[in-house]
Formats: C-alpha cells, structure tokens, sequence
C-alpha cells in the first residue's frame, strides 16, 4: 500500500467519525428540569406582619411568594419568589421606585445550614462579572449587593461590594436558627448599570451556600435557569427551572475522562513506543502501537472536543472566552494536522545493496515499503541519533526530507502533550469553578 493510499485509507476512517461523532453530541445534549409549584400550593412569607402580606382571598394574592425551586438536594438550597410588575391588576400596591424600575422581584433564600447565603444574575453562568446578593448573618451590611470578578487557582474569589449609591435592596432581612439560614430581600428589576431581570422570560441566577458567616470558598455552589412570570390576580402557570450546574455535569465529566483518557493515557503511550522502540521486540510492533496509541488519542480529542462544543451551545455560554477553551481548539487543529502529517511521511530509503530485488527489508516504520530514491541526500555528518535508522543496516541513510520530518513531528508531538498535560489541570480548576467542588483533582493531575 502506498503512502498516498494510507492517507486516503486513514482520511476516509478519520472524518467519517468526526462528523458522525459532532452530530451525534449535538443532537444528543438535553438538560434536566426541575418543577416549579405554582399558585396551587402557595409559599407563606418568612414575616407576613413587615413583609409580604398574607390573604384570605379566592384571588391570587401578589404579596405571597407564588412559586419555589429546589437549587440543590444536600444540603437543601431553595428559593421562593414572586414577581410583580404594573398594569396587572394584582393587588400588590407598588412604590415609585419600584414603578420606575418596572417592577420588582421578592425573594427568599433558605439554606439547610448554618451560613452565608447568595444568589448573583450572571449572563453566562460564570462567576466573572455577576451580580451577587450576598447574605451574611452578622455582618457589619448583612444583606448587600457585590460584584463578582474572576477566581486564582487557590480557590480566592474576588468579589467586593458595589457603591453605596447602587446598594438598593429594599425589606432585607436575615433569619438564622440552629441548622438554617433564611435570607429576604427585594430587587428592582431594572437598575442602571446592572444586569436586567427580565419579568415575563428565563433568567440565569448562580447560588452558593458557606459553611462559615464569613465570605469564604463556598460549600456548594451552582447556577440555575428559571423563567420568571409577573403574578396576576389569576396567578402564574407552573413552569420549569433548568439547572445548568447539574443538567450540564455529566457533559463535562464526559469531556474530562476523554481528554484525560487521549492526553494522560494514549499520547504518552505513542510518543513513549517511538522513544523506547529499541526495547520493544518484534519487527515494527513498536510502530504499531505507536499508530494505534496516535488513532486513539486523535478520536478520543475530536469527541471530547465535540462534546464541550455541544454542551456550550446548549447553555448559550459563549465559546472560547478564556485559556483553556483556546488552547483546546488549537490543540484540535493541530492534532488533525500532525495525523495527516504522519500519514504523508517520506519512507526511509531502501539499504545499499548489490542486490536490492533479493533483498527484503522492512522499514523503521514497521512496514515494507521504500523511498524509490535513487540518491538520496544524505543528512549532515553530525552525532545526532535522527541521521542514520536505528532498525537497518549502517548503510541506510535517510533523505533530507525524512529527516526534517521526523525533527518537526517529533517536537511537534511533545508540544501537543505539553499542552494537552497542562489544559487537563486547567480543566479540572475550571471544573471545580463550575460545579462548586474544590480541585483536588487538579492537584492530584
């Protein structure tokens, strides 16, 4: 088989996979629900004397929460709210700060533990640049705005509270007994400089929960969905929250195994077959695995690759927005160039010989062609263990090209694992910032 046919041999196995494996994740991805009660089963306030009123009426009442979702399992995070806006006929009675704002949102946050509490509107579902709500019992403000910037590697957030001017939380409060933590407040919908909440469509919220009253890394943390719908005298439908943090878990986990399986396992096995072939016996096994390890690592990068892609589709989360995203699609590119480039390789030439036709040799490769070369250019005269076959006679030489090829497959391989080893940690740290788990993962990698 030639060269060329290798390639089209390989080409028509590799991009097949590609394609099928792109529409098959995309068409794939869902992300759970959680429901939302509705009317049918109304919230009490957490102070209905100084809070949200309290009514008898066979009408909706808007001064009650009308609708709750569940943002974790254990420990037990909830959020009730409602949301008025004018011209709705509900009998909730606004202020012209709330009117001008049109309209407002009332919330309580309740935790299962003993704590702060936050909720912050995020564009994305990432920390960077959302817009928190924190709550901590005993602080000097308990209940604040802040703004939240990107986290280090050692797990610090950068959050600091926003001007006193845009502190415009109305009827905080804070309950904290033995095991739970309530935190109350109202938000204007629509504030200048801040991230709008829209009253009639989906919001994307991120929450965290401490183990401390003080700021510090949380203890679990996660970013929801929810569609908001002004409360009217007929009250709001039942509807679904999508939680991204959850929903969206298992698609990163999946990219993780598979770039941890193409970049900690296969990668090094092909570049350690080829350094180490003089201790791997048989003719040209070495190559073989060396062939098998570089399919593998390829398909496995086109699938974890495609997986990320899809997941972030799903979400509405823009695409290579920080390192690691652009570091792997520089590695995806790079990974289908260097099997195209392996593929093309020039041969090695055949061995001097009297009598080349009754000569059977196989090359370093493993297989039994030859470079038809007549008179190949010798490589310079240096004591560099590229120059001269390992595997033939003293008298194979190999052409220039060859050996400019192995120089720039060779250097570009290692590359490949410098960045794919170093986009694993990055992963995993971007993991643990996504999920609300702390990275010891990414130390142990």
């Amino acid at each position: 088989m030639t060269r060329v046919t290798r390639a089209y041999v390989y080409s028509a196995f590799l991009f097949p996979v590609l394609i099928s494996t792109m529409s098959a994740l995309v068409s794939s991805v869902s992300v759970s629900a959680q429901t939302i009660t509705g009317t049918e089963d109304p919230v009490p306030s957490l102070d209905p004397t100084n809070q949200l009123a309290t009514s008898t009426s066979e009408l909706v009442n808007c001064n009650e929460f009308q609708s709750v979702v569940t943002l974790n399992e254990s420990p037990l995070v909830t959020l009730e709210f409602v949301v008025n806006v004018p011209n709705t006929n509900s009998n909730y009675e606004f202020t012209e700060e709330e009117l001008s704002a049109g309209g407002v949102m009332s919330a309580l946050l309740s935790y299962d533990g003993e704590g702060y509490v936050s909720l912050a509107s995020s564009i994305d579902g990432f920390m960077p640049n959302a817009e928190a709500i924190m709550c901590l019992p005993g602080g000097d403000v308990p209940v604040s705005k802040y703004l939240l910037g990107e986290r280090s590697l050692d797990s610090q957030v950068a959050a600091r509270p926003v001007e006193d001017s845009a502190q415009t939380l109305l009827n905080t409060d804070i309950i904290q007994t033995t095991g739970k933590t309530k935190c109350l407040f109202r938000k204007l919908l629509n504030e200048d400089g801040e991230i709008p909440i829209n009253a009639s469509d989906y919001n994307t919220f991120i929450w965290a929960v401490g183990a401390s009253n003080s700021l510090s890394y949380h203890l679990a943390r996660g970013s929801v969905s929810i569609p908001f719908e002004p409360c009217t005298p007929q009250g709001v439908g039942k509807v679904l929250a999508l939680t991204q943090g959850g929903a969206y878990d298992q698609y990163w986990k999946a990219h993780g195994i598979l770039m941890a399986l193409a970049w900690g396992f296969f990668a090094p096995v092909a570049i350690a077959s080829a350094i180490c072939r003089r201790l791997i016996p048989g003719e040209g096994v070495w190559f073989k695995i060396h062939r098998a390890a570089n399919v593998m690592s390829c398909v496995l990068t086109i699938a974890g690759f495609g997986l990320a892609v899809a997941a972030y589709n799903a979400a509405g989360i823009p695409h290579f927005g920080a390192s690691h995203q652009r570091i792997g699609i520089v590695i995806f590119v790079i990974v289908l160039l260097q099997i195209l480039n392996g593929m093309l390789r020039p041969h090695i030439p055949k061995p001097a010989s009297d009598d080349v036709g009754k000569t059977a040799h196989s090359d370093e490769e493993g297989g039994e062609e030859f470079s038809n070369e007549k008179n190949p250019i010798r490589a310079p005269e240096l004591n560099f263990s590229l120059r001269r076959s390992r595997a033939h006679t003293p008298n194979t030489e190999k052409t220039r090209s060859r050996f400019s090829w192995e120089i720039v497959h060779r250097s570009i391989g290692l590359a490949l694992l410098g960045m794919g080893l170093y986009n694993g940690y990055t992963g995993l740290v971007l993991y643990a910032a996504r999920t609300g788990n702390a990275s010891d993962y990414a130390n142990v990698w």
